[in-house]
């Protein structure tokens, strides 16, 4: 029976849904996705705010952070990621959080800039390659074209989201709370400074605190179900071996 195009456009909402590994995969790239884009829209004025507008060291911390990201990229291209890919995926979200965000935001020299950039980005390829190589193992390929648009859509949609609250918030509440005489100075000022930038500092932590957590959260998920690992990949080649050669059983959710 022909699927109507309701049921084309929402089958990989509702493919994701059922396999709850996958889910909890994705819940845990949504939320990174989104604090990742709330904290990238930040640096620029975070650095500036706190060097008097000094371009040089803004595009030097951008500059090892492109470094970072093309080490990383090298590293999984020889390497080829964690024998349980599972583990490149939270371990890298995990590096890049602790390592990378929240380091930045509590930073207040070039140097730990430059540094927190470039451990950031370093972990992303290792990250994307072990979670790339978990969906086309879990995934059979003639669904992957419509489960795929669904797991673009619902990460990649947490930018806009995140450009949108982003300014606001920094501007009309934390930097104003984060000034020497403001309401979070006397808590908070010990770790990220006070004056400026200290708010979008204190809103890059946040992330990470927030990110953490989601993390852990969706590790659980995945850990209530069966392992995303090498396992996987072999009872998906059987099933390729099994589609060639006649009918395929119904797969399993996993």
């Amino acid at each position: 029976e022909q699927e109507s195009f309701l049921q084309q456009t929402t089958f990989g909402f509702r493919y994701i849904w059922q396999h709850k590994p996958l889910l909890g995969m994705q819940t845990a790239f949504f939320a990174f996705n989104f604090l990742a884009g709330f904290s990238l829209i930040l640096l620029p004025p975070l650095i500036l705010a706190r060097t008097g507008s000094n371009e040089l060291i803004l595009s030097s911390t951008q500059s090892a952070a492109g470094v970072g990201a093309l080490v990383g990229g090298i590293l999984m291209s020889l390497w080829g990621g964690p024998k349980r890919r599972v583990h490149g995926v939270f371990l890298s979200l995990a590096f890049a959080g602790l390592c990378g965000i929240a380091l930045l935001g509590v930073a207040q020299n070039t140097a730990v800039w430059a540094i927190a950039a470039f451990m950031n980005l370093i972990a992303i390829p290792i990250m994307n390659g072990s979670n790339q190589a978990i969906w086309q193992s879990k995934v059979p390929p003639q669904l992957q074209g419509r489960v795929f648009a669904t797991r673009r859509l619902i990460a990649q949609i947490t930018f806009p989201a995140a450009m949108l609250i982003a300014g606001p918030l920094a501007d009309r509440w934390l930097e104003p709370a984060m000034q020497p005489d403001g309401a979070l100075a006397p808590i908070l000022g010990w770790l990220v400074g006070t004056g400026s930038g200290a708010g979008i500092g204190r809103a890059r932590r946040s992330c990470q605190q927030r990110g953490r957590y989601q993390l852990g959260r969706a590790r659980r998920i995945v850990g209530r179900h069966r392992e995303l690992g090498p396992r996987d990949e072999r009872q998906r080649a059987r099933h390729v071996l099994r589609h060639a050669s006649g009918p395929a059983a119904p797969e399993k959710e996993c």
